[in-house]
């Protein structure tokens, strides 16, 4: 009995082995499982270290190229934003150079080589020049303008007999105002593009006109001329101001004959006209000055004794009048001024023959530009008491006799002159500008 329960607890413990064996083989496969799980698990890790390794490399590579590209899209921008911004600054230094030379020195250009006589001129608000001269070969009245860029030359009459002066100013709206003589009709002409299409008409039919006339466009934009009489010496001013043309009989002498040549009209921003003159019966330089309708005489100078010279006028913003003329007697160019309350006169030219033609322009400032001849040798010369005192200079010696030359003032501060080049006989009409303190350098 005992051997059997011994049996029996044998059996079971065997039993109880081997189940043991069987859970401990289970725990091995479950182990290789965890093992190769695990693997698995390290390979998927793997693959996904992979993954991230490619993504991140992928992301780096990314990166890397896309800070590249910015690199050489930035470099290129810059290079291309500092070859623009070379390009561009390099043509703005140019302009800048450009017109600081423009600005710094003398500029002479010859616009037309067609002979020609009578020139004048007038700058527009845009500091274009606008010139009127005659063509003397076929006595035609020209207008040329450098308005676009470039010179622009028209014929504006082609009838008649335009004879060598003319006169030219510009209105508000920069719109070209004309006059000069139709030498075969002896008749003052007018033109103006003010309207459309250049317009001819006669200012005059009572007189006989010579060569010489000057007109200013005044406020409102009417238009004021004064004109020598060549028959009976007479000054006639002639206006449209009331809607119509007025001529009025200015100044005739009775025992000597006058002579006007150039500039000698000047109008004040109140409308008040201002004509210089010489009173060949009294030997003397006088202005006449119409204020309000009236006219009145004003005397600049009593010591003269002079013979058949012109005057030239310019009056400030403050309504100082001066006076530029030649005293034969001295043989000096001369400028009357009533700045202090009275009238000052003043020498300009130190040699004989300095100044028998003359034209004078006052600028915004008060200050007074003058361009004047030396008749022998054929000295062309520039003066103003910009500084405080009169300075000249020579600015060329192919041209100076009267009535070959003219001037404007530009907004820009610079002096703008039109002259007849004649030392070659050829007559070509030349453009200067003049800069800031010219006179001075």
């Amino acid at each position: 009995m005992k051997k059997m329960i011994w049996v029996k607890l044998l059996f079971a413990f065997l039993v109880f082995g081997a189940s043991m064996m069987v859970a401990c083989g289970d725990d091995d496969d479950d182990s290789v499982n965890m093992a190769d799980d695990d693997a698995n698990d390290d390979a998927g890790d793997d693959d996904v270290n992979d993954d991230s390794v490619d993504y991140v490399d992928d992301d780096v590579n990314d990166d890397a190229d896309d800070d590249l590209d910015d690199d050489l899209d930035d470099d290129l921008d810059d290079d291309v934003n500092d070859d623009s911004d070379d390009d561009v600054n390099d043509d703005l230094d140019d302009d800048l150079d450009d017109d600081a030379d423009d600005d710094e020195t003398l500029s002479i250009k010859t616009f037309s080589e067609v002979p020609g006589d009578g020139c004048s001129i007038a700058v527009d608000s845009g500091n274009y020049a606008h010139i009127a001269y005659i063509d003397w070969q076929n006595n035609i009245l020209k207008y040329t303008t450098n308005r676009t860029g470039d010179w622009i030359t028209s014929d504006i009459n082609t009838v008649g007999y335009a004879d060598q002066h003319t006169s030219i100013d510009i209105d508000s709206n920069d719109k070209v105002h004309i006059t000069f003589v139709d030498w075969w009709n002896d008749s003052l002409m007018y033109t103006t593009n003010s309207r459309g299409d250049w317009l001819v008409e006669t200012l005059n039919v009572s007189c006989s006109t010579n060569r010489f006339n000057s007109m200013i466009v005044g406020p409102s934009d009417y238009v004021h001329v004064v004109h020598h009489d060549r028959l009976n010496d007479c000054l006639y001013y002639v206006t449209g101001a009331s809607g119509s043309w007025v001529e009025e009989n200015l100044y005739c002498p009775t025992s000597h004959y006058t002579f006007m040549v150039g500039e000698a009209l000047a109008i004040d921003d109140n409308g008040t006209v201002y004509i210089s003159y010489v009173d060949t019966d009294a030997d003397q330089i006088k202005v006449a000055q119409k204020a309000n309708g009236v006219w009145s005489s004003l005397t600049v100078d009593l010591s003269l004794n002079i013979s058949t010279h012109d005057t030239a006028i310019a009056v400030t913003g403050a309504g100082h009048v001066y006076v530029s003329y030649f005293d034969t007697i001295a043989q000096l160019l001369k400028i009357g001024n009533n700045a202090s309350g009275s009238w000052q006169i003043e020498s300009i030219s130190t040699a004989g023959n300095e100044g028998e033609h003359s034209i004078m322009k006052a600028d915004a400032q008060g200050k007074i530009h003058l361009v004047f001849n030396e008749y022998y040798p054929d000295y062309f010369n520039y003066a103003t008491n910009e500084s405080g005192q009169w300075t000249q200079v020579q600015v060329d010696d192919s041209c100076g006799r009267a009535p070959y030359f003219s001037m404007d003032l530009g907004s820009d501060g610079r002096v703008y002159v039109v002259y007849k080049i004649c030392d070659s006989g050829s007559g070509e009409m030349t453009y200067a500008v003049f800069p800031e303190g010219y006179a001075g350098q």
